[in-house]
């Protein structure tokens, strides 16, 4: 008849056949570490769970504590399976750095579709402004880049909140459509619209701020308000947003 103790052993080695387990290992590791303390076996399939389930960190915390407690109170050294698993673990901590920037990378870009221009808040658009300001400051920058502004005024009633908010909706969409990738803009206030574009030429804005304006009179004719657009190079005279 099995002990206890060889139950809990037969049973981890079973367990450990199926990833759904794993947490389950962790959880009944306590109580089998209070009937014998010092079976490795025990340890060395918890260890093992915790590498399974990705804490890599927690598995060498506990190589690391029962290592020491082994050698400590029994004067044992590490056997072959157990230095096998620390190698296991010094190859999932490698693994687990290109993981974690895969992860972190996903997470960066998880609300971002890369269709059209970023729009985002103006705190996250002060930065992009004064990254690519310190970028036009290169002598070796072959552009420096656009500020943009884009009003919307009054032109015979008075501008209400109402209509403000849904022609800053249409010009919002227009934006994203019509930009290119890499370009950002963001709301100002209630009627302005920031834009920073990257483009070789003047005259390459000039096209752009025409198309724009040509798209935003069609979408704005059902209301009676004026748009205006305007454009100046990156420099240390944009100083509203530093």
């Amino acid at each position: 008849m099995l002990t206890q103790t060889q139950s809990f052993l037969v049973w981890f080695n079973q367990a450990c056949f199926f990833m759904e387990l794993y947490q389950e290992i962790t959880e009944v590791y306590e109580k089998a570490c209070l009937i014998e303390p010092y079976e490795e076996t025990l340890h060395l399939y918890f260890i093992q769970a915790l590498i399974e389930l990705g804490d890599v960190k927690g598995a060498l915390s506990h190589y690391n504590y029962i290592t020491s407690l082994l050698y400590k109170e029994l004067g044992v050294k590490p056997s072959a399976a157990m230095r096998s698993l620390y190698r296991q673990i010094q190859q999932a901590m490698v693994d687990n750095h290109e993981t974690n920037l895969i992860l972190i990378e996903k997470k960066l870009t998880d609300d971002d579709d890369m269709d059209g221009a970023l729009y985002c808040d103006i705190d996250y658009f002060r930065f992009l402004y004064q990254l690519e300001r310190r970028k036009s400051l290169r002598k070796d920058r072959d552009s420096p880049g656009f500020l943009g502004l884009i009003t919307v005024s009054e032109t015979k009633q008075p501008l209400t909140d109402s209509v403000a908010k849904v022609v800053m909706k249409d010009l919002i969409h227009i934006l994203q459509l019509y930009l290119r990738r890499g370009d950002v803009f963001s709301l100002w206030n209630q009627t302005q619209i920031l834009l920073l574009l990257s483009v070789q030429q003047r005259i390459d804005i000039d096209t752009i701020a025409r198309r724009l304006y040509n798209r935003f009179q069609e979408i704005t004719s059902h209301v009676q308000v004026k748009v205006d657009i305007r454009f100046e190079p990156l420099s240390h005279e944009n100083s509203f947003l530093t």
